[in-house]
């Protein structure tokens, strides 16, 4: 008696998931699918999405360590580096004085 009302509820439940199913493929069946239409952009949403994406790769990028930056430095200084005319006044130079020649940074010493 249990066991007979167990089978009528497993059987009721399996007709109604097929009676679901037989539904479900006659209703996909009927209606047409919709083409899906290529979203035109404005110009200002294309430049907001760069805009985005430009912050996005700024923000998320590996940063530079310091470490690397020293590495490439040169290990001692050149000529280049010392008598660099942006560095070595030598505008009003007459020769009556000394040159003042650039410090060296903490890099050479």
């Amino acid at each position: 008696t249990l066991a007979a009302q167990e089978r009528a509820v497993v059987e009721a439940q399996e007709q109604a998931e097929k009676f679901e199913a037989e539904k479900e493929q006659e209703a996909g069946a009927e209606r047409p699918r919709k083409k899906r239409k290529k979203k035109t952009k404005t110009k200002e949403e294309q430049q907001l999405r760069e805009l985005l994406v430009e912050i996005l790769v700024s923000r998320l990028e590996r940063p530079v360590m310091q470490q690397e930056d020293i590495e490439k430095l040169p290990l001692y200084p050149t000529e280049e580096l010392i008598w660099d005319p942006n560095l070595v006044p030598e505008e009003h130079y007459s020769g009556d004085y000394s040159l003042a020649l650039p410090k060296l940074n903490l890099q050479f010493l």
